[in-house]
């Protein structure tokens, strides 16, 4: 999350006021950078711990079922 690519991302996203979530990993705290930056929201991708290399083999796997449960959260909430 600390790269260039996410922050400038979420600047971007926070100069149009348009909504940025972030998914990583792992995301340690503190967290109030990344939301000063314009995330907002952060989720890992991980549930539980598994070794660097299990999550780099699956991280498709990983981030389309974060974003796939993301995407249906959000669905929920504006049909309220």
């Amino acid at each position: 999350m600390n790269g260039k690519v996410p922050i400038s991302v979420a600047r971007l996203a926070k100069k149009h006021s348009t909504p940025c979530v972030g998914l990583a990993g792992k995301i340690a705290p503190p967290f109030s950078p990344y939301y000063a930056a314009g995330f907002s929201a952060l989720q890992n991708i991980q549930h539980g711990v598994i070794s660097l290399q299990k999550s780099k083999e699956n991280a498709f796997q990983l981030i389309s079922e974060t974003a796939a449960n993301l995407c249906l959260t959000f669905q929920h909430l504006h049909q309220k």
